[in-house]
């Protein structure tokens, strides 16, 4: 997905989030509020590897505190339900997955897409992992494809140019940059879709959408967030659609520490 909004440079200070992440720390305000929350780069620090991540405990714990009292709480990622599931065990939350493809709500999944990357062209990518084993191939299904190159990082100008020399002729298939990675993905499938799924549902609808991401892969959902009146915050350095900034994983687990208490003191954090 193309963004068309303005972004939001490096430079801009910190503080700039201060006054508004501070009104949805107040109990009475929490219930005009749906947030989502990206998850690697968000709420885990990104790992060499997708299966090397660390959930600390007390994020299991704020996550739950948070959606028991709003219920309007979704995780929106890159990775499938499945693996969502698996590191957050043993919470089952409103989740999106495969950036958007698939939504998960009251534990029904829906497909937003029926579209899935051409199979000749699935294959050619897959390639790149026997002709460059020091990057890795995510497979997610039949809908995307992560080239991840964070072990070779001088690798990723090359890489880069292989995928855009593979998907030549391919219409409605389109690569997004993230961190030491190039996704590989139908062109209809982006995070925004799932806002905007998720916010036609109650408990989200009525609501006022709070976004938190860290790449841009959550470009998309900024945008939407952003049309819709709300808060959007990007984690970390770099360019974005994004209104507001927080400077790491360590500042959203502050700001969850915070948002906790506002409910009420919660135990088993350490």
């Amino acid at each position: 997905m193309k963004m068309q909004c303005s972004t939001f440079s490096e430079d801009d200070p910190l503080s700039r989030a201060g006054k508004e992440i501070h009104l949805i720390n107040k109990v009475d305000l929490l219930d005009r509020h749906a947030l989502f929350f990206d998850f690697d780069g968000t709420l885990v620090e990104l790992g060499m590897h997708p299966d090397q991540i660390k959930v600390p405990p007390r994020r299991i714990v704020q996550l739950r505190h948070v959606f028991e009292k709003i219920r309007s709480m979704a995780i929106v990622s890159g990775r499938s339900l499945d693996e969502l599931d698996h590191f957050l065990r043993p919470l089952v939350l409103p989740t999106a997955g495969v950036h958007g493809a698939e939504i998960r709500f009251n534990n029904r999944v829906k497909l937003l897409t029926s579209n899935t990357l051409p199979k000749p062209l699935a294959e050619a990518v897959l390639r790149l992992g026997c002709e460059h084993p020091d990057i890795y191939l995510e497979k997610k299904g039949e809908r995307a494809i992560a080239v991840h190159y964070r072990q070779a990082p001088e690798k990723g100008l090359l890489i880069r140019e292989l995928i855009d020399q593979l998907i030549q002729g391919y219409s409605g298939v389109e690569v997004i940059p993230g961190k030491y990675v190039f996704e590989v993905i139908p062109a209809d499938i982006f995070k925004g879709n799932a806002v905007r799924a998720f916010m036609q549902m109650p408990p989200f609808r009525e609501r006022s959408p709070v976004y938190f991401g860290d790449d841009a892969t959550d470009e998309s959902a900024f945008e939407v967030v952003n049309e819709m009146g709300g808060m959007s915050f990007k984690i970390g350095s770099g360019s974005t659609c994004a209104k507001y900034r927080l400077a790491s994983v360590t500042h959203v687990d502050q700001w969850l520490e915070i948002l906790c208490a506002s409910i009420n003191p919660i135990r088993g954090v350490d």
